[in-house]
This record gives C-alpha cells, structure tokens and sequence, in this order.
C-alpha cells in the first residue's frame, strides 16, 4: 500500500515538472524571520541569500559538475 501511495506521488511530481513553464504573476515567500540584508553584495546569511536569489537573476553560475562557469543572463 505504502509503495503504491509513493508511486502516485511521484508520478504527479513527474507530470508537474513536465508542464511548460509559466512566466509572470507573483511570487508569495513566506520567511520565519525577516532578511538583515537585501544587497546582494552584503548578503552573507543564510536567510538574506534565499531571498537575495529570488529576486535577483545571475550574469553566470557554477556548472552542476562543477568544474566550469555556465552562463545565465550573459550570453558569452
């Protein structure tokens, strides 16, 4: 029963993650404490980065092997 019950969950997140995305609208962030800080330069905690993430895009990011530099919004 278990096993079944976990299949169904994750045949639904399947089918979410493969939905086209939708762009605009608003993003509701519910934080337990507030950020101390919102400039992405000052943002060294944990709390300011979440939200520092969310609201700003990067010029480039860390490739998920790690061992190059991928863009984002740059385009070379």
């Amino acid at each position: 029963m278990v096993a079944i019950l976990l299949s169904l969950v994750f045949v639904g997140q399947n089918a979410a993650a493969a939905q086209e995305p939708k762009y605009g609208g608003v993003l509701r962030w519910r934080a337990v404490n507030d950020p101390p800080k919102l400039d992405p330069a000052m943002a060294t905690d944990t709390s300011s980065s979440r939200n520092v993430y969310l609201m700003f895009d990067m010029l480039v990011d860390n490739d998920p092997d790690g061992k190059s530099i991928v863009p984002r919004l740059a385009e070379s």
